[in-house]
């Protein structure tokens, strides 16, 4: 029993050490502070990417828009259902399609088709006629739409990265300042006071 007791009293001491619980608390929170910036960087790159290249888009705004010249145009009624919190309503609604022509940017002329699914009424575009529209440039000139879709702003995903960039980078500093201020003096100290009591017991 007096080993046993021994043994529980050694091990408390070991998993109350102060120096050890202190090395623990410092590196989880090194942990902690570096997993938020990687995370942060991460966002806030992905964003600033993105952002940019939304402004590219909004710079070729201008060069995406042309006449698009309708030849044939199809439209396939069909049930819909309008919901609400009390009810639903049966309603009916349209897919169209429409071929056009229309020139790029370097005088090409390309034939497309524009689809337009599950709106509540037919839209106003007559055949044999031309109306503005816009097709995709940088990546498939054969995609083109009757209405220009700004891209979404990436700001909200930019500052959040920074947030959690400042936190960690805060969290850092303060944790350096305690460990070069506070805890290597304590190391130090604590050195100095081993090696006084290794020599006491040395001479006795």
């Amino acid at each position: 029993m007096r080993n046993l007791g021994a043994k529980y009293r050694n091990r408390k001491r070991f998993l109350c050490n102060p120096a050890l619980c202190r090395v623990l608390w410092l590196l989880g929170i090194g942990i902690f502070a570096f997993t938020i910036g990687i995370i942060g960087a991460l966002l806030g790159s992905i964003g600033l990417i993105k952002q940019a290249h939304n402004r590219v888009y909004e710079q070729l705004n201008n060069q995406w828009e042309t006449k698009c010249f309708v030849f044939q145009r199809v439209s396939l009624p069909h049930p819909c259902q309008n919901c609400n919190d009390s009810n639903c309503n049966t309603n009916i609604c349209y897919d169209e399609k429409f071929k056009v022509i229309y020139k790029i940017f370097d005088e090409t002329e390309i034939l497309s088709t524009i689809s337009v699914n599950d709106t509540p009424h037919q839209q106003d575009i007559q055949v044999g006629h031309e109306y503005k529209c816009y097709y995709d440039r940088s990546v498939n000139v054969q995609f083109v739409q009757w209405e220009y879709i700004s891209p979404k702003s990436q700001t909200q995903i930019i500052i959040v990265g920074i947030v959690l960039m400042s936190v960690a980078i805060i969290i850092a500093v303060v944790l350096s300042i305690y460990i070069f201020w506070i805890e290597r003096p304590r190391l130090k100290q604590s050195k100095r006071r081993n090696q006084m009591l290794r020599h006491l017991s040395d001479e006795h």
